[in-house]
Formats: C-alpha cells, sequence, structure tokens
C-alpha cells in the first residue's frame, strides 16, 4: 500500500544499481530505505542512514526507487506500478514514460532527492 516515509530500492546496492546517487539523495531527507537484495558495495556503505534489507513483502511504502545505470530485468518496477506505487527510475530500466513513473538522468543524486520531495510533497 502507498503511504509513509519508506522506499523500496529495487535491487541490491551495488553502484551500477545506483547505489551510490541513492546514498547521496539521502542527505537531507526524512526517509527510510528498504534494500529489495542482499549485496552493497562496502561494509557500511549507508553510514548512519535508516537503511535495512527488505524482509519479505513491506507493508506500506512512498514508493519504489532504481536510479540503476544498467538494468535488464524492471520486474519489482513493472509490479510496483501495476499496484500503484510512485516509481523513480533512469531510461536504463527501460520503462516508457507513463503515469506513476519518474525518470531522472542516472548518477544524478540531486534530480533524485528533487524527485523524493517531489513524491512526498
Amino acid at each position: 500500500t502507498r503511504g509513509g516515509l519508506t522506499f523500496l530500492f529495487a535491487g541490491p546496492a551495488l553502484a551500477r544499481k545506483g547505489a551510490h546517487a541513492m546514498r547521496e539523495a539521502m542527505e537531507q531527507l526524512d526517509i527510510a530505505l528498504l534494500i529489495e537484495r542482499p549485496g552493497e558495495e562496502q561494509l557500511d556503505f549507508w553510514g548512519d542512514r535508516d537503511v535495512r534489507l527488505a524482509q519479505g513483502v513491506p507493508g506500506e511504502l512512498a514508493g519504489v526507487i532504481l536510479p540503476a545505470i544498467v538494468e535488464h530485468r524492471p520486474a519489482t518496477l513493472l509490479r510496483a506500478l501495476a499496484a500503484g506505487l510512485p516509481v523513480i527510475a533512469t531510461e536504463a530500466c527501460g520503462l516508457p514514460p507513463q503515469p506513476g513513473l519518474t525518470l531522472i538522468e542516472p548518477c544524478d543524486a540531486v534530480g533524485l532527492r528533487e524527485a523524493i520531495r517531489s513524491l512526498l510533497s
């Protein structure tokens, strides 16, 4: 269901999935992030940000994010859009423009932060 201040990061926390932009975008934002699949760039990658591995299907989400540089299977993004959840992604995810989808440039932490703020307002 939609709501709250928690977002799902639709993949592992790796550079090719946009984890660095996500980490930077979380500065100045009061949000929590659930990571869909295990894997991160380095130990303590997220520092003191509110980030944890998703356990099962999350209850309430503000949206789904995947600022990927490379993405071949955007199944989670498609399921989120079908369920009416807002999605923030890059063109690399292969999704055509559509209602509920905000497209940002890869590696653009500022654009990602603004897209998140826009969803929350």
